[in-house]
Order: structure tokens, then sequence, then C-alpha cells
């Protein structure tokens, strides 16, 4: 026909399997075929006996004609062994073909057009089921494509609607072909992974506005053939224009775009949706998809186009006989003096000129250019490039002649095993009534043993052993007992939940015996666990082990009772709550009297009774009307309480004997501990006895009574404001120990105590403040300048709060701490105004801010602030001090300097002559040593704390010899001042006597 072959192909010695080889062997393929022929109808044997079994054994029933035909059977199988038999005489020895490997795509046999469907029912049978005259199921990449790669084409499906993309997106398809593809344009399959051509792999085609815009412009290798090359190449063939094509497995329509805007011609593009949207598109770029397998016949008229491309789909994981099938057809399509071009077909070298060469030889075509490279180098290396030239070769018509005498071989032992064929569906029906007869029996059977199955576990449910009878009559109440209650109660639930059972009449003649048992073991139980309850009343009884040893043994039998005897179970319950109850008040009760018995009265009311209504006035009444007055002002040992939060409580009896007394935050931690380790254990003892913690509520109604009456009384006539501190701490971590403990039982107990015991130190701590507001300090003040005892106790109540506070505060304590230390700081300042002069004022501020500083640091960091408050009153009244003192020994001097001299010694009164200063220097020359001692002097005497009488003195020195070097510059710079030279004290002498001071301070 005078047409013309482009082709390119690729070696390599990778993966692969051989494309060809064994051809000329005739009657090694005929045996084979044969072979496959008797195994098909062997298994299509197969096949309707596993579908004869699966029929519904009514229609069985429905079908079954005959009664016995085994003889007919039997015959029928002796005839297929014969036809076996005969069969293998025309066995050849060869061994059986390999297995088609793995890697091929394509994977039906070729079938006769409209059988390759059927050839996979199950995927034909999921495609067909859809619903008539709606859209269709999203199923392309699952069922359609899998069905067009088995060579079921044209689909069978028709009467759905195909989901298509919204009309909108029609507005944004692209005028040029190698524009980016808009994501909108397709729709995309719920069950594939992407949504959009971002995610797909460039290399598939869909990156149209690079990578595939270069495609067919520009060569990247020997194998690459380009648009304009391909249209020089029909050109200077003579093979005519080029306006019709079809590319076969063209991926997005990238050679039809390309020649379109270079030849405007039409090129077909045959794609598949494999894993990719290829036909949507190809569509998308304005070039026309044809979605068929390569299996089918291309639908396009015979000589019509000009050019056809095999692409990279047409490779060899293709079987030979569809391949050489597609040559033909694209021969078929082509006119005469078309193209074809095959692009980039990868196979092993050994098979490139003995199988596929000459393939394309038999089309008889006239090569204008074949290239040859190995797979290493394929993609543009020059290294490895082989070009040969392929001529005609008729040397395979011998083989020609070979596969038409195996096909008339074949068709006999068609003919053979036709014959075959109707013996084989006679057995298969005979087969299929034997199974219908198989199928009746085994469900005959299966509803027998069914039925048995039921009824044997009903009667096992409802039927009460005289064993079991005779245990809840008569038997003692124990482990054994408890099992047959567990038995009992089985039976109870079996006939209460399943109405059906309750209507039968087999049920009416055991129901109320039943109900007789359940009566007794209702009795039985409540009168063994109430005897418990009443031992649990007697004095001295031991609750915790009853609990543990009897009670928790039996409390299976409580929930026998909870389930099958409300009411019973509703005394038993009030029975409880009533014994303990009563127990338990009268043990908190006694407890609570033991223990007032123990209390060191600290800070009660009568300390505050008839004239004396003050914290101040108790003070000053002296250590023998107050008894243990410091205890009110300072924590020292009581803290060590916190410490001990876990120890046991107060034993009353041993305390007594002992004759030992307590504070009051002794007793109440004892009081604690005991309601702590009582509701601990009853709490734990109710949630396994009974499931129900209401019931714990009700049982310590009692003791909260108690203990709350306790409260009542005590506390208002508590004055002690530390301890009803240690108290709040005291509380908040026995709050912690529940929470270790994860008992939520005291949680509304704890709330209640600290709701009231805040408001009540308040209320004390007030009446502390206001003494300090309300005190006459004419009254406490005593003529001396150390610190004053008032002043100590209430620094040391602050220092005892703020470590409290730290300890187990919550900031409440944060403003009235302030407000302390305001009305501290007042009380000083008055009580400093009776002193007749500022440097005794001075001094006893000082020495009472430096006591306050020291107690503060024994405080710990806690005290910082406050600590820092009095440090800077400290200094004030220190430089005021050190200004008093150098004021009254050197009087003449430090006016001199202050009224002539600048301090930075620049600059002096224009008035100063030299009679102004000799007096100054005289007199200073005269008693500067003595009034140095007596400076030492005072204030060692002076202040209470020998490290801040060092400070003060260093200070006053310093300041004296900074005003001396002032007085020495001006008598230097004014007019004489030579001749006071003899009379001038060096600075070095100066010196020398702070120095000797300090070592000896």
């Amino acid at each position: 026909m005078g047409r013309t072959g482009v082709a390119s192909a690729s070696s390599g010695g990778g993966a692969g399997w051989p494309c060809g080889g064994g051809l000329n062997l005739g009657v090694k393929l005929n045996v084979l075929l044969l072979l496959s022929v008797v195994a098909t109808n062997l298994v299509s044997l197969y096949h309707l006996s596993l579908r004869a079994a699966t029929v519904p054994p009514l229609l069985l029933q429905q079908q079954q004609r005959d009664g016995d035909k085994d003889l007919v059977l039997i015959r029928q199988l002796d005839a297929i062994r014969a036809g076996v038999s005969q069969l293998n005489h025309l066995r050849s020895s060869s061994p059986p073909p390999p297995p088609p490997p793995a890697e091929l795509v394509l994977y039906s046999r070729l079938a006769p057009v409209a059988s390759a469907c059927s050839a996979h029912p199950d995927l034909l049978h999921r495609y067909m089921s859809y619903t008539p005259f709606a859209p269709c199921p999203d199923d392309a990449l699952s069922l359609a494509e899998p069905l067009l790669l088995r060579g079921c084409h044209p689909l069978p499906r028709r009467r759905c609607f195909s989901p298509t993309a919204p009309a909108s997106a029609s507005k944004l398809l692209p005028t040029d072909p190698f524009a980016p593809l808009p994501d909108a344009a397709v729709r995309w399959p719920k069950e594939g992974k992407c949504k959009s051509f971002s995610c797909l792999p460039p290399s598939l085609g869909f990156d149209v506005a690079r990578t595939e815009a270069a495609r067919f412009l520009r060569s990247r290798g020997p194998l690459d053939l380009t648009a304009p090359q391909l249209l020089r190449l029909a050109s200077l063939s003579r093979a005519g224009p080029i306006r019709l094509g079809l590319d076969i497995g063209g991926g997005t329509g990238t050679l039809a775009a390309r020649l379109k805007k270079l030849a405007n011609a039409t090129v077909l593009t045959t794609t598949m949706n494999l894993g990719a949207p290829y036909s949507e598109a190809t569509a998308a770029r304005g070039v026309v998809p044809l979605h068929v397998p390569l299996q089918q016949r291309f639908p396009v008229g015979d000589g019509t186009m000009d050019v056809v491309r095999a692409g990279h789909a047409v490779n060899r994981w293709i079987p030979e006989a569809a391949l050489e099938f597609l040559w033909y057809d694209a021969d078929r399509v082509l006119r005469p003096g078309g193209l074809l071009w095959v692009d980039h077909f990868w196979c092993r070298r050994s098979n490139l000129e003995g199988v596929y060469a000459a393939m394309l030889r038999r089309l008889g075509y006239k090569t204008i250019k074949w290239v040859a490279a190995d797979k290493s180098v394929a993609g543009g290396g020059n290294s490895g490039k082989d070009e040969d030239y392929i001529e005609d070769n008729d040397s395979l018509v011998l083989l020609h002649d070979q596969i038409h005498d195996c096909d008339i071989i074949l068709s006999q032992i068609g003919s053979i095993l036709s014959g075959f064929q109707v013996h084989i569906g006679l057995i298969s029906s005979e087969i299929r009534s034997l199974q219908e007869k198989s199928w009746d029996i085994s469900l005959k059977l299966k509803n027998r043993k069914l039925v048995e199955t039921k009824l044997a576990g009903f009667v096992e449910e409802i039927v009460a052993p005289p064993g079991l009878v005779n245990i809840l009559i008569n038997g003692e109440v124990n482990d054994g007992y408890a099992r047959s209650l567990e038995i009992l109660s089985t039976k109870l639930k079996f006939v209460q939940d399943d109405p059906l059972i309750n209507a039968s009449q087999a049920l009416n003649d055991i129901k109320q015996e039943l109900e007789r048992l359940r009566q007794k073991a209702l009795s039985k139980i409540s009168r063994h666990i109430m005897e418990i309850f009443f031992a649990m009343r007697k004095p001295g009884t031991n609750i915790q082990i009853l609990q543990q040893n009897l009670l928790q043994k039996h409390r299976y039998l409580v929930l026998f009772l909870k389930e099958h005897g409300s009411e019973t179970y509703g005394d038993l319950c009030a029975s409880y709550v009533d014994t303990m109850n009563k127990v338990l008040s009268t043990y908190f009760h006694v407890y609570v009297e033991a223990l007032e018995r123990l209390k060191l009265d600290i800070g009660v009311l009568n300390d505050f009774s008839g004239h004396d209504t003050s914290i101040i006035d108790i003070i000053i009444r002296g250590r023998e009307h107050l008894r243990n007055h410091g205890f009110m002002f300072s924590s020292g040992e009581r803290a060590n309480i916190l410490k001990e939060i876990h120890q046991p409580g107060l034993v009353p009896h041993i305390s007594q004997v002992n004759s030992r007394k307590y504070p009051y935050e002794v007793i109440f931690r004892s009081l604690q501990k005991l309601l702590m380790d009582t509701a601990s254990s009853e709490y734990l003892f109710i949630e396994s006895f009974f499931g129900e913690e209401a019931l714990f509520y009700q049982v310590f109604e009692g003791p909260f009574a108690v203990i709350d009456q306790h409260l009542d009384i005590t506390l208002p006539n508590c004055h002690d404001a530390v301890c009803l501190m240690l108290i709040i701490c005291i509380t908040r971590k026995h709050q912690l120990v529940m929470c270790d403990r994860r008992l939520p039982c005291l949680d509304n107990y704890f709330d209640k105590a600290l709701m009231y015991l805040w408001p009540r130190f308040k209320v004390v701590f007030d009446m502390y403040l206001q003494s300090l507001y309300q005190c006459d300090a004419q009254t406490i003040w005593i003529d001396g300048t150390h610190p004053h005892h008032i002043a100590r106790c209430y620094v040391e109540f602050t220092a005892s709060l703020v470590q409290l506070n730290a300890e187990c505060g919550d900031g409440q304590l944060d403003m009235n701490l302030e407000r302390l230390q305001s009305a501290i700081d007042l009380l000083l300042i008055r009580l400093a105004q009776p002193f007749t002069t500022t440097k005794l004022q001075h001094l006893f501020l000082l020495n009472n801010y430096d006591m306050a500083i020291s107690v503060l640091k024994e405080a710990g960091d806690e005290a910082k602030k406050l600590q820092r408050y009095f440090e800077e009153k400290l200094e004030t009244n220190m430089m005021a001090f050190v200004d008093d003192l150098l004021m009254e020994h050197f009087s003449d001097l430090l006016r001199f300097v202050r009224s002539h001299v600048s301090e930075d010694l620049v600059s002096y009164t224009d008035d100063t002559n030299i009679a102004d200063v000799e007096p100054v220097v005289k007199n200073f020359a005269m008693k500067w040593r003595t009034a140095l001692e007596l400076m030492h002097n005072e204030v060692i005497t002076s202040c209470s704390n020998l490290l801040s009488g060092m400070a003060i003195l260093k200070a006053a020195m310093t300041q004296l010899l900074n005003d001396y070097n002032r007085l020495s510059e001006c008598v230097k710079k004014i007019t004489g001042g030579l001749t006071l030279n003899r009379h001038m004290v060096s600075i070095t002498s100066i010196s020398y006597e702070i120095r000797k001071y300090s070592r000896t301070l």
C-alpha cells in the first residue's frame, strides 16, 4: 500500500520478559491449547456445582422432581473419565507454558466481540447494579476502568446520567491548550486521592504550562522526534500533508495540541483514566479524547488518518498477540502514504529484532527513520546510539503456515470436546439434584439442633434443683449460700426479662415456687445482716473489724436484696444508717469532751474582761496576769504542728495521766484527724458494700452536728489570732490529705469550716489592730530608747502571720498585713514624740526599726517586703540621728561648713574671712579627740544592736571626716589661711582615730 513507518525503540537488560521465541513449535502450541480447553471445561463443571450449592432450600424443594438417579450419575462420570483418558493420548511431553508475567497491563485474553464482559461476572454485576434513569454511580476508578482493561468495551451501562463538572466550569476553560488547566473543569471522583491538578505528578503530563509546553518542540535525546521534524519528514517522504491523526496512548493530548498549533491538524487521542483524569484534561485543552482500551478496534474509518502515533502506553507490557492486532488496526485506519510513528518503544535488545521488529516488518512499510538506543542513555546521551535500517523479510511465512495447521487441529479437538460438554451438562443436572436433597436434610438437622439447644437452655434456666432449694431454705449464710443466691438471681432475671417466656405455660407451673424461694431468701438474708448491725451497737465493739471481716464477705447478699427486694433493701439501709449515726455520734461526743479537758486557754474572753478591753492592756498588765501571753503573738514552736499533720491524734486518758495541756490547735488537729480517718473508712465501706454514696452523708449527720456544736461554742471565745491562723492551715492541709486519698466525702465539711474560720480570724485580727490605734501613748510610754516591748509583740505577731500565710494562706491576709505594718509604724512615731530631743526620738525609732528587721529576718523570704519597708525607715532615722549626734559635739564646724562651703568644694561665700574660720579651727583642734570618744561611748550604750551601732558610728565619722575636709579646703582658699596651718588637724590623724574605734568595735 505504500505506507511508511517512523519508529524509535530502546532496549535494556533490566526488568522485562522475552518478547518472542518458540513460535515455530506448532506441536507444543497445539498441546497447550488442548490442555487449556480441557481445564476450562473442568472448571466449568466445578463452577456449576458451586453455583448449585448456593440455591436456597425452598427453591431446591420446588425443583426436586425425581428420586434416585445415582446410577445415571455414575454412568456419566465414567463417560467423562473415558473422554479424558482419550485426550491424554493426544498430549505432548512438552512442559506447560509459563504463567504470564506480573508486569502485563492488559489482563484479558483476546475474546470474541461482546464476550469479554461476561468473562468477569463479579465486576460486571457490581457495575450493572445501578438505578436506571438516575445519576450514574461514582465508580469510574473502581469498576469502569478495570472492566475496560479486561477488554469489556463498549461498557454495557446505558440508562443513567453521567456526572459532569458544574456548568460554571465552562467559563474557566482556557483558549490556549498550553495554559494551566483549571481544577473546576474536572469532576474529581470521590474514590480518588487527588482533587486538583497540582496534586498529580508533573511527569504524567498534567503540567501543561511548563513540562508539556516543551514536548515535541525540543529534542531531549536520540529517541525524541519533535513535531517540526515530523512535518519535515512528511514533506521529504512525499507522504502528503498531515491533516488528521490518531495518537494511541497520548496522555493529555500534547501532540494533538502541538500539531493543532503548528499545522492546524486534527489529532484524536486515545486515553484511559488510569489513576488520573487523562480524558477530562485532554478535552479541557480543546482536543478530542477517545476513551477506548487498546484491545478494541479503533472507532475510526478505514484509510482516513494521515499519521498514527503509538505513544508510551504501547510497549512490551502488552501481550504479543494483542500488540500485533493493534498494529494491523493502525494499518487499517492509515491512508495510503500515511505515517506510522512508533515512539519510545521499550523492550529487551534480544527481543527487539526477533519479535517486535519482525512484527513491524510484516506490515510491509517503508522505513523512513529507525533509532535504537540503550535504556540508560535513552534520555539524550550520545554514547550507545545504534541506528539500523530494517529491510523487508519474508522469512516468517513458514511460521504462518505452521500456525494455520494448528488452527485445523484445534477445530477438530473442539468438536470432540463439544460432545464431552453435552455429557457434562447432564452430570451437572444430577449433581444439582443430589445437592438439593443434601441441603434439605442438613437444614432439617440444623433446625432440630437449634430447637434442642434453646429448649435445654430454657429448662436449665427455670428449673430449681432440690439441692439449691435445700441450701436456700435450710442452709447457713456463708459463701456457699451466696453462690446459691447467684443461681437464684440468674433464674429470676431470666423469668423477668423476656415477656415471651412469661407467657409460656411451662413457666406458670414453677413461677410460684421461684417466688417463694425469693421471699425465703430475702427474709433469711435480712435477718442475718440485721443481727450484725445490732452487734455493732454494743459498747466497745470494733466496728471496722465487723465491717471488714463479716459484712464485706456478704456483699453479694446486699446486691441480691437490692435487685430482688427493694423494700427489704430500703429497711436494711435505714437500719444501718440509724445504727452508725448513733454509734459515731456518741463516739465523737465522748472524744470532744475528753479533748476539752486537755485544752490550754490562751487569749480567752476572761483575759479581756473588766477594765482591760484591748490587747495593749493585757500586755502592760505583765506576765503574772496573762498566762502564756507570748503565745498570742508568736507562733514559735506552735508552728511545728503543721509538720505533724499526719501524726496520730491525742489519746485523752494518757494526756490526763501526765497532766498535760495543749493549745487549741492541737485539740483541733486531733479532732479532725479522727474525723478524716473515720470518714475515709466509712466512705470506702459504704461504696463497696452498698454502692450508694448518699448513705455516707446520712450516717455522718450526727458526727458533723457534734463537731459543729463544738466549734460554735469554742471559736467565739477564742481571741488568739495565731491559733485561728494555725487552725486554718491545718484545715488546708487536711484538705490536701483527702485529695491525695481521692475521697470527696469531706469536701463540704472543709468548705464550711473555712467559711466559718476566716471571718472569726478577721474579727480577732481587727481587735489586735484596734488596740494599736486606740492605745494611749502617754500611758504605755517608757523613758528609754531601747525597743518597746509592745512593738516587739506586734512585730513577732506580724512575722508569725507572714509565715503561716505563706504556708497555707490564699491571699486574704495581704491587705491586712499592710494595715498592721502601718499601725505599728504609727505607734512607734507616737511613742517617740514624748522624748525631749529629736536625737532621742530618732534613736528610739532607730532601735525599734532595727528590732523589727531582726525579727522579720527570722521569718524568712516571705517577709522580704515588710523587711524592706522597715529598712528604709531605719536608713532615714539613722541619717537623722547621725546628723543630731554630730551637731551635738561639732556644732560650730557643721554650721560653718554648711553655711560657707558647698558639698562639691567648688563654691564659697565671698564674705568668708580668717576671723570667721579661726575660732572653728582652734575649737576643733582642742576637743576633737574627746568628742570622738564621747560619740563612741554614747552609740555603744544607746544602741540595742551592736551591728547597728557600728553602722551608726561609721556613718557619723565618715560624715565628720567629709565636713572637716571641706573646712580644710576652705582655709586654703581664704586670705591669710596659711597662718592657721599650725592649728589644723591632719586628715591622717583623724582617719587613724576612726580606724582605732572601728577595730575596737
